[in-house]
């Protein structure tokens, strides 16, 4: 039985330049203007004339080129559909129920480049593509490419999940170098293979299988590291013994850099499903214990990513509840006819509550399950 693929390819603009006609005088410079306005938003791209129009042509190129040319001329043509085809050794009618993903920056040149490739793999009958939606992703500056980056994880951390009934390939045949970094590191977590072909004629496929990563839990604090996947937190004598590596210096604060957050998407799970973290401003009464102690590891991950979440808000607003008021997937408030109870929602879709009371500037915790728990909270 055909094992379905999940096939992440980093996306370039190999489609793009390879038409450039380098035997034409005019369009000589056109490599250089490429280069220049890489970075550039689509917004920006309209406001330059030359480097527009040239793209449009180039994108028209393509197209007829994809659409008239044969494999290999296509393998040409493409670094990304280079790799895909060797993936599935020339033959794309064996994609059976394959999902592919293609990493592009947010750029006109990223936009134009996953586009074409997303049509030509729609022209093959492959349908399930996705191209995640990386906010102001470039190569432009450390904020920008970091912010991507950041982006990236997120959407790719559904992979860990579909590791046994998947087989998943990073193609990072094509793509910017400096993002193929983080993809190559990116796949040992998340990939049984990373492929990459060569450069040169008749170049074979080189294929990297996953190696046996293994995530030293005794580096992880767990507390710290779920209040740091929410915000800042300070840096102190305490918080410098976690590896650099792992932390964003921001200020007197640090909080997980992008490392940090792929290590923690790793561990988070049996971490935050076992015993209930203490948190500064939350303290937990027995009948909260209790209802805890029922609830699936999905759930206690769930409300305890919840409660890092509250008590960091309370802690940058000294108690004060309007701060859980105001948050839209929170939104705490108070029980009429409960003699001060309030409550606050575990997540925006499944109706699960967290009932409460203030004692001071801390919350006492009361209960903890559906939105039955309304009628005794």
């Amino acid at each position: 039985m055909h094992q379905p693929k999940i096939i992440v390819s980093s996306v370039g603009t190999s489609v793009l330049t390879n038409p450039i006609d380098r035997g034409n005088p005019a369009e000589k410079s056109w490599f250089g203007l490429m280069n220049q306005t890489a970075n550039y938003s689509k917004k920006q791209l309209q406001q330059h004339a030359e480097a527009q129009s040239m793209v449009q042509q180039l994108i028209q190129r393509a197209q007829q080129k994809l659409q008239q040319a044969d494999v290999k001329t296509i393998r040409r043509l493409s670094a990304e559909l280079n790799g895909i085809y060797g993936i599935y050794d020339n033959q794309l009618d064996q994609r059976g129920q394959d999902q592919h993903i293609l990493i592009r920056t947010d750029t006109a040149q990223g936009h134009a480049a996953a586009h074409l490739l997303e049509k030509y793999l729609r022209s093959q009958g492959i349908q399930q593509i996705i191209i995640p939606e990386l906010d102001g992703f470039s190569t432009q500056d450390t904020v920008s490419f970091n912010q991507g980056i950041e982006s990236m994880l997120m959407a790719l951390d559904f992979l860990k999940d579909r590791m046994h009934s998947h087989r998943i390939s990073f193609n990072l045949v094509g793509g910017f170098k400096s993002i193929q970094a983080y993809l190559n590191t990116l796949g040992m977590f998340y990939a049984h293979e990373i492929v990459y072909i060569f450069e040169g004629s008749g170049s074979e496929m080189i294929r990297i299988p996953r190696l046996p990563i293994q995530v030293d839990y005794r580096a992880i604090d767990t507390k710290l590291f779920a209040l740091m996947a929410v915000g800042e937190i300070p840096y102190d004598q305490h918080t410098a013994t976690i590896a650099e590596a792992l932390v964003t210096r921001v200020g007197d604060e640090i909080t997980l850099s992008n490392w940090g957050q792929l290590i923690w998407n790793q561990v988070k799970q049996d971490q935050l499903s076992g015993d209930l973290l203490e948190f500064e401003y939350l303290t937990y009464q027995p009948s909260f214990n209790k209802d805890y102690q029922k609830a699936t590891p999905a759930q206690r991950v769930q409300l305890q990513q919840t409660l890092a979440k509250v008590n960091y808000l309370l802690s940058r607003n000294r108690g004060d509840l309007n701060v859980l008021k105001q948050d839209s997937s929170l939104q705490y408030d108070v029980y009429t006819n409960k003699k001060g109870i309030g409550h606050f929602r575990l997540d925006n879709s499944s109706g699960w509550r967290i009932s409460c009371t203030k004692q001071g500037d801390k919350l006492s915790l009361r209960r903890f399950g559906p939105h039955e728990i309304n009628d005794n909270p």
